[in-house]
């Protein structure tokens, strides 16, 4: 069989192929993507067991620029969520503009850890490029937080009570 591939790993250290339909893990993933051109950002957003994984890129070279890590946290003196994010963004690259409040952001809309990778370069970008990214990773974000309130996060053999 042809296609994407899983690894499992058996108790004999040998590796075995799984296409990923037969995976053990049952993820739930949705894309969104926001803007034309250049200036297009996508976001792969996969719910994992205990937290949600964004995947943000864009740009004419997508890459890793930025992780960004949100933990939700309640506001001491009543029952608000609020988040504590802690980002490495490798040397050079400015990511965390657009990782580190998307992360915030899913973290406080699902109350779960978000981790956020960040990759978007355009070559030569002018103040006006750097413009359309940072407003379409907000538009993205704000699509996201939809799409989530939407989504069911619960296992695919839980009832709703």
């Amino acid at each position: 069989m042809r296609g994407p591939w899983s690894y499992k790993m058996r108790p004999s250290t040998k590796a075995r192929r799984l296409p990923l339909t037969e995976s053990p893990f049952r993820l739930r993933s949705m894309e969104v993507s926001v803007g034309k051109g250049l200036h297009r950002i996508r976001g792969l957003l996969v719910n994992v067991e205990g937290g949600i994984v964004v995947i943000v890129m864009g740009g004419d070279t997508p890459h890793i620029g930025s992780i960004a890590v949100a933990i939700p946290t309640k506001c001491s003196g009543n029952s608000k969520i609020s988040a504590t994010v802690s980002v490495y963004t490798v040397s050079g690259h400015k990511d965390d503009a657009v990782a580190v409040p998307i992360a915030r952001n899913i973290s406080i809309a699902t109350n779960k850890i978000s981790t956020v990778v960040a990759g978007i370069h355009i070559n030569c970008a002018t103040k006006r490029d750097i413009r359309l990214v940072l407003v379409n990773s907000r538009r993205m974000t704000i699509r996201m937080e939809r799409l989530i309130r939407n989504m069911s996060f619960r296992k695919p053999n839980e009832v709703r009570g």
